[in-house]
């Protein structure tokens, strides 16, 4: 059983299990966020044995019968709606969201493209990013900061042309539907309230000129690497939304060795 964990809606992971069923290979797509509203989940540890089982309705996942997951979208749980106490209901999801993590570090089989756990470090900003510098690649500038002073002073030093993007690595999962927000140019309007960075730090970046956007994907020592044609700066239209135009991936040829060796490396770091 191959179980892809996901939110029902998500194209990209209804696409995945279609084509592993088209291959004949049992799968499942299984959202987290209805835990434990719908959802009920058991870990249980008698004697040497560990049963880990999730329920949804008349559907029961048997971890022992999961041979690997895909760690694609899982979204925090969201407590029952009969608790309305908001502390009680921040303390329930946290608790939700500690047995999900308990129990997938209990459950034996092959991550893609890793656990939860190692994914949740890997995804922090500024110690990727060193690693990625001591394997040598060049890095942005990168500043994280509360201080408006020190944004300003980093906003003139890279002449007004910086980024900004969350600093959690789980925030844009868990707040997608009330606070995230994707990686956005900082326009000289936004530069103007810099004031109110104090509240909560931010990351900063100087904005980088690209040619082409490379994804890349390793698996052991072999890595795939669709390139895209880079988006415009975001910016701010005059009603007041981003304008973006879509990504076109192809794939890329003549990598140089350089890449996919510091590619490998960043992955085996975390493992």
């Amino acid at each position: 059983m191959i179980v892809v964990l996901t939110e029902p809606g998500d194209a990209c992971g209804e696409r995945i299990t279609a084509t592993l069923s088209r291959r004949g290979l049992p799968n499942v797509l299984l959202g987290t966020a209805s835990l434990p509203r719908s959802t009920s989940l058991s870990l249980s540890l008698q004697g040497d044995g560990v049963v880990a089982a999730l329920v949804d309705g008349d559907r029961r996942i048997d971890f022992a019968e999961v041979g690997a997951i895909m760690c694609r979208r899982p979204r925090t749980p969201v407590p029952h709606p009969q608790l309305t106490d908001p502390t009680i209901r921040r303390f329930v999801a946290e608790e939700c969201a500690a047995a999900l993590s308990d129990l997938w570090l209990m459950v034996d089989c092959l991550w893609v493209p890793g656990p939860p756990s190692v994914l949740h470090v890997s995804q922090y900003k500024a110690l990727g990013l060193r690693v990625a510098r001591q394997l040598g690649l060049e890095i942005p500038r990168t500043l994280v900061t509360n201080d408006p002073s020190q944004a300003l002073e980093f906003y003139r030093s890279c002449n007004g042309r910086i980024i900004r993007k969350q600093t959690g690595p789980w925030q844009f999962s868990r707040y997608f539907d009330q606070h995230a927000r994707y990686t956005d140019v900082v326009s000289t309007r936004d530069i103007g309230h810099v004031s109110s960075l104090r509240y909560c730090p931010m990351t900063l970046q100087e904005y980088v000129d690209k040619e082409l956007e490379i994804r890349a994907t390793v698996v052991g020592n072999r890595m795939f690497a669709p390139r895209s044609t880079p988006r415009p700066p975001i910016g701010r239209s005059t009603t007041g939304g981003a304008t973006t135009t879509p990504i076109n991936a192809t794939p890329l040829t003549g990598c140089p060795p350089r890449w996919r060796i510091a590619a490998s490396s960043w992955c085996r770091r975390w493992a």
